[in-house]
């Protein structure tokens, strides 16, 4: 007994190896035969056409129609999905399909069948799919594994078969972290005024769709309620960061109201970025704030202004009117002097640099020459020749010595022997010009010049191809000195601007020095970096500050190194979702092994959760299960060793 539906094979062409969907409408009524619904390939050999339907045929799929009596009403209640995809034995062809009821013929055999709504439909290759079933509030899905966007459709119908429209909804998959850098500050420096944080922050598995949104904080590192706060003016942003060069800036920070507000100290600087899918990834970095900068130390006492600055083993500081270059060690005690004298009479030590060798340089632009001495002040070698106001000294990599020709607005490189080997410069303000270059300095293939008449640091390579400027909009009234790090972090004294500003390598305004100097010249750095010192012109001294510290907490590294992860004390990082339904996140970071306890509250302050536990060293995560609560808004405190936190969570039902 059967009842079927030819298909011609033009029909499923187009679908080969899509997913098909077989249904039908069935109740049966004391049915005791065995039955079967099917999709049925019908293969043989043209001009064959009359193929016998009893015949066992390869099928698609097959559903067996349950026995008994099954009368409820239920639309397409019998379902069963395949992958369309006809194989021909040898010698053969698919001459078309056929789905329909096939009963096996028994004298056994006995019962109704009431069949309605016998239906064949193309789902697609890629799609789950499903078919009607009691309506409840929540449905579980098994999604394609691997991360993308998911696509759930649904359709609902009444008890008289009629049916809504196809409604779905995207679902993404996503189990990637986001991707986060601060390139600029640094974990150690020192900052005041307003900066620019600088870095990346973006979603790894899909940029432009999985992107939530990143925040910026802050919170001093002895604080014990252990509080972020925003960083003002931009905590906060929806927009990816990608990865460049330079790199991209994530916010503005205005430290001052951090200073107003919680005072001078360590900080640590916090990134925070979320996908959509809820993962969570951070980078936490220390910083020194001061505003306004104060010095650690200073040496005094001189008679004439001081101008030419250098530190190596000790730090060497030459005054004018004297010619004298004193020698201090790094406690600021006096070691010894020498003086820079030629056949002109006294020197005026406007510039000093010691090369690689330990040996220092001195410009005199008294006598227009470049004197070489030994770290113990023995006059040993000069050039000259062609120099007019020679202003500053730096030294590239192969040891040869570049000056800045003032007044012939001329950058010069020499050899050791004194061999002039390369100048550029053509006098002028346009871009690309300078005019009256004072201090240089070199990192890897990059000069920077102090370009004083046209306040700004201009930007070249060692062939003289000009980049870019540093400054310009900073309000620079006469760029002197320049110093750089070996992170490429640049030090500009302001002459006539009495202030001292710090640039992170890519531009970006880092520190302010003002308010207590009196146009200052000359800057050294420490052997390790840490200190900065100034020439305090016109106040006849020499100023120390402190631009670099190793963080209270750091996990090594010096403060020189790349960006690290430091060991933090214990943060309550963040509850999540918030609301919650069933489940409840904690997550905190743990510097040791210890014993927490977390409460939970309701509004009436009863207690009605406490859980005791072991935390493991770093992070943490602890699940509060809602299943035995009541929908509302409750408290959750953490409680440990020197720290408890309390936050708000709402548990939906």
């Amino acid at each position: 007994n059967y009842f079927y539906q030819s298909i011609p094979p033009e029909s499923l062409d187009e679908f080969i190896d899509d997913t098909l969907l077989l249904s039908i409408d069935l109740v049966t009524d004391g049915f005791a035969d065995t039955g079967k619904v099917e999709f049925q390939y019908i293969y043989g050999i043209p001009p064959d056409t009359i193929i016998d339907p009893r015949g066992a045929q390869p099928y698609g799929t097959s559903i067996t129609i349950p026995r008994g009596t099954h009368s409820r009403v239920s639309h397409y209640n019998l379902y069963s999905y395949f992958r369309y995809h006809p194989e021909p034995p040898p010698g053969k062809v698919l001459l078309g399909a056929r789905v329909g009821v096939f009963v096996k013929a028994n004298a056994q055999n006995s019962g109704r069948l009431f069949i309605d709504n016998l239906r064949l439909d193309v789902v697609s290759p890629y799609n789950d799919y499903s078919r009607f079933e009691n309506y409840d509030t929540l449905k579980n899905w098994t999604l394609v594994s691997g991360n993308g966007v998911r696509f759930v459709y649904g359709q609902f119908s009444d008890g008289g078969g009629n049916e809504t429209g196809i409604l779905y909804d995207s679902i993404i998959v996503d189990t990637t972290k986001p991707a986060r850098k601060i390139a600029s500050p640094q974990s150690g420096q020192t900052i005041n005024g307003e900066i620019k944080i600088t870095g990346w922050a973006y979603d790894y598995a899909d940029p432009e769709q999985h992107f939530k949104l990143y925040e910026l904080k802050y919170m001093k590192n002895n604080d014990p309620e252990q509080n972020w706060y925003g960083v003002y003016p931009d905590s906060i942003s929806y927009t990816p960061k990608y990865p460049s060069l330079p790199p991209r800036t994530l916010g503005g920070w205005d430290t001052r109201e951090v200073t107003e507000h919680h005072g001078n100290g360590w900080y640590y600087l916090k990134l925070a970025v979320i996908d959509s899918a809820n993962n969570y990834q951070d980078t936490i970095i220390s910083v020194y704030i001061n505003n306004p900068d104060a010095p650690e130390g200073e040496i005094s006492g001189f008679s004439n202004y001081l101008y030419g600055l250098s530190a190596g083993s000790e730090i060497y500081i030459g005054e004018f009117g004297t010619g004298k270059i004193y020698r201090y060690d790094y406690n600021h005690q006096l070691v010894d002097t020498f003086n820079l004298i030629d056949s002109m009479g006294i020197g005026f030590p406007v510039a000093m640099r010691f090369d690689k060798t330990g040996k220092i340089w001195i410009a005199n632009i008294i006598s227009q020459t470049i004197n070489r001495f030994s770290n113990q002040g023995n006059f040993e070698f000069r050039f000259g020749g062609n120099l007019s106001l020679p202003s500053g000294i730096a030294f590239d990599s192969a040891g040869n010595i570049w000056v800045s020709d003032r007044l012939h607005h001329k950058i010069k490189k020499f050899n050791p022997s004194g061999n002039l080997l390369f100048e550029f410069g053509t006098k002028g303000s346009n871009y690309g010009e300078i005019d009256r270059p004072v201090g240089i300095a070199i990192n890897k293939e990059r000069i920077y010049i102090a370009d004083s008449k046209n306040e700004r640091i201009s930007v070249f390579d060692t062939s003289g191809n000009f980049i870019g400027v540093i400054g310009d909009s900073t309000g620079l009234l006469f760029p002197f000195g320049l110093v750089i790090d070996s992170t490429g972090c640049l030090f500009v004294s302001d002459f006539l601007g009495n202030r001292i500003i710090e640039f992170d390598s890519d531009g970006n305004q880092l520190l302010v020095i003002d308010s207590i100097l009196d146009s200052p010249s000359g800057l050294a750095l420490s052997l390790d970096e840490r200190t900065l010192y100034v020439s305090d012109t016109r106040h006849k001294r020499v100023l120390a500050f402190v631009v670099r510290d190793e963080p209270p907490d750091s996990a090594g590294g010096g403060p020189m190194g790349e960006e690290v992860q430091i060991m933090r004390p214990f943060l309550f990082e963040k509850i999540y979702p918030n609301p919650a339904k069933g489940i409840l996140k904690i997550r905190f970071n743990s510097p040791n092994e210890r014993k927490v306890t977390i409460k939970l509250y309701d509004v009436t302050g009863r207690l009605v959760q406490e859980q005791w536990l072991k935390v493991k060293i770093g992070m943490n995560e602890v699940l509060i299960k809602s299943k035995t609560l009541s929908a509302g808004v409750y408290f959750v405190q953490l409680e440990t060793e020197g720290c408890k936190k309390t936050e708000k969570a709402i548990f939906l039902r």
